[in-house]
Formats: structure tokens, sequence, C-alpha cells
């Protein structure tokens, strides 16, 4: 088992040092597979527990939606979204079915209270394109007033 730390620890930094040994430590009790902690351009902590581990890819499940969330608000920081108020029917303008589907927003997706009908992933993994089977769908619930965990909503 090999841990690198790079660009963190420097001479004398006997604190820091300690603090990633106990990091160390809390990977392998709760064995994690592999940890890669990054700062701009410079790895400061990497970790695997076999080598296999490097270059395998792992099923993240829903630290996707986390991750999603705060892509959305870095696109929205640099302007590429104007903010999450903004209708989806901006991004898929094939999407307008009626005025409830006009009114969905990238919140409401991100929240999972699009009110779109989620029958589950079962009827999306099939499909060679998920986010058509999720834009597809009709409304069961106005958007924004229940909560549906859907992982359709961070396919869009």
């Amino acid at each position: 088992m090999r841990i690198q730390a790079i660009g963190i620890i420097h001479m004398g930094d006997t604190k820091r040092m300690k603090s990633l040994t106990d990091f160390e430590k809390i990977i392998k009790k709760d064995k994690i597979d592999s940890v890669l902690v990054q700062k701009n351009d410079t790895v400061l902590f990497e970790y695997y527990r076999n080598k296999k581990m490097k270059e395998k890819q792992h099923k993240i499940y829903s630290v996707t939606k986390s991750v999603l969330s705060a892509l959305i608000g870095i696109a929205i920081d640099k302007g590429f979204i104007e903010n999450v108020n903004t209708p989806i029917i901006h991004y898929f303008p094939e999407f307008n079915k009626d005025k409830e589907h006009e009114r969905i927003t990238i919140k409401h997706l991100l929240t999972m209270t699009s009110g779109l009908h989620w029958q589950g992933n079962n009827g999306m993994i099939p499909s060679k394109n998920w986010v058509n089977v999720v834009l597809q769908q009709d409304i069961g619930n106005p958007p924004g007033k229940e909560m549906v965990y859907s992982c359709g909503s961070s396919q869009l």
C-alpha cells in the first residue's frame, strides 16, 4: 500500500504530516478504494488501496449529484448559466410540451422537484438516450411542489 503526499508537506511540518497519517488510518480502516486531493494543478494527496484502483473506473452513484451541483455553481459564476431559475426549455427547446413543462428550471432538477414522473432507473438504463427518456415523461406534480428522488433529473 502506497500513500503519496505531494506539495502539501514541507520540511519540519510535523503537524500536517500527523494529520495525513491520521487521514491514512481512516482511509485504510474504512476500506476506501482511492482518494485524490488536488488544488489547482497540484496533487496534494493521492492514495490507492492497490495498484488496480488507480486505473479502475468506479461506480460513484449519487456522488454525481453533488459534483453536478458544484459544477452548476461554477457555470453560473463563470456566466455560462444565468442562474438556477433558468427554465430548462432554454437548453432543450424540443421539450416544449405544455406550460407545466416550460416551468421546470435548473433549480427544480437540482432539488428533484421537477414534477416529471419518474418510473425508476429500470425505465432509463436500457435506453441509448437517457436524456430523451427523461424529457418524454409526463408531469406528475407541479414543478417545485414535491421532491421525488430521480436519477433522471441529474441526467438533464
